[in-house]
């Protein structure tokens, strides 16, 4: 296996996540399409550590379907029950490079206690601002 920049760059930001207590534990994860049919992304292996300990042998190239890429690529390795929201984005938006999935925990909270998230910018955020001005959008439970 090849161990691209572009995997070690992958771990560096897995871990950054739960570092940023983005993610707790094992949850989350990131992609990087590398072409039109094959994308980056962060699996478990046999020894899972966990998001923090993300090293770039945890992320392996699979095809849009979520498999193997190229001979080995998955061996002893899954890929996350999620990847069908990397790869969807990914087949939707040419344009779009890479997918993150986490977890904040106070975003969960917020969403199991059904508050609505409300956006907050600074005053000289202007392109924050009109991002946040119709309000954060939030995907509708139990839709995978």
């Amino acid at each position: 296996m090849q161990y691209l920049p572009e995997r070690q760059l992958i771990s560096d930001a897995c871990r950054v996540l739960a570092a940023r207590g983005l993610s707790d534990g094992i949850l989350g994860h990131i992609s990087l399409r590398m072409d039109d049919t094959t994308l980056l992304v962060r699996c478990r292996g046999p020894q899972e550590r966990g998001l923090r300990y993300t090293t770039p042998a945890d992320i392996r190239l699979v095809d849009l379907d979520g498999q193997a890429a190229a001979p080995g690529e998955l061996d002893g390795w899954s890929v996350p029950n999620e990847l069908p929201l990397h790869t969807e984005v990914l087949r939707a938006r040419p344009d779009v490079r890479t997918v993150v999935h986490a977890h904040p925990p106070a975003v969960v909270a917020a969403d199991l206690a059904g508050l609505s998230l409300r956006p907050v910018v600074g005053a000289f955020d202007i392109p924050g601002t009109r991002l946040a001005a119709g309000g954060v959008p939030v995907h509708p439970p139990g839709v995978c």
